[in-house]
């Protein structure tokens, strides 16, 4: 097998092994890196894979947070790893302190649920509160039994608004405002494989291939190369 056949092989490998990273190649792979928990917390990075919206996983956030005006948020888990069934599930919350006298404030919470295809449909219906005049932080709880299945995501959609037009910030992504959702029973999410980690393992395979390449040719190219020396009556041509 010559040497630019062994380069093929061995890029064709390595990609292989990036493949294989992915979210969708791992839930086939018995689901390695589970990560298992009854919390969700709301990350202050945007989610990967549907990049226009912010993360929420397992991780207990450290900081630094967000604090952006709520009138339209949202969140996307990580997909099941496997089927997930639940009665109750609770959005809590940290916000800026609601004002006095400037109208009623509510909150308003919309659980979404997104296919393997990234197709959205309403597994539960939204649920609304009115938040107290100095409350910092408030949760809702939505009752209902409700089925999710493997590879599926779910969403949160979140929105704080008053009667009279007013923004009001919402915190999140760190250990003082740990914004969340929590449910009963234990889930399981398939951990997301970054894209720009991604895009750096590919540049890292094909740098390493093109060095192996060039190593192997140089060696080609040394072989090839011979010196003759010819000798004729005791001198040196």
């Amino acid at each position: 097998m010559n040497n630019r056949l062994k380069v093929g092989f061995l890029f064709l490998f390595l990609i292989s092994l990036v493949v294989l990273s992915s979210p969708t190649a791992l839930a086939d792979l018995k689901h390695l890196n589970i990560q298992s928990d009854q919390v969700l917390y709301f990350q202050p990075t945007k989610d990967p894979i549907m990049y226009t919206v912010w993360a929420m996983d397992t991780n207990s956030p450290s900081g630094p947070g967000l604090s952006e005006d709520a009138f339209y948020s949202s969140f996307v888990s990580p997909p099941l790893a496997q089927e997930f069934m639940f009665q109750t599930i609770t959005v809590t919350i940290y916000h800026e302190s609601v004002p006095s006298g400037r109208g009623t404030f509510s909150l308003n919470v919309n659980l979404i649920a997104l296919t393997a295809n990234g197709l959205p449909y309403t597994p539960v219906p939204p649920a609304l509160k009115i938040l107290n005049s100095g409350c910092t932080i408030d949760s809702v709880s939505i009752n209902f039994a409700t089925k999710l299945l493997k590879n599926e995501r779910l969403s949160v959609q979140i929105t704080i608004s008053s009667s009279l037009g007013d923004k009001l910030k919402m915190h999140w992504g760190d250990s003082t405002h740990p914004s969340q959702v929590s449910y009963d029973g234990t889930a399981s999410y398939i951990p997301e494989f970054p894209q720009t980690s991604l895009c750096l393992l590919l540049m890292a395979t094909t740098l390493l291939a093109i060095v192996v390449y060039r190593k192997s040719h140089n060696s080609e190219q040394k072989k090839g190369t011979t010196v003759t020396k010819y000798y004729f009556s005791g001198s040196t041509i």
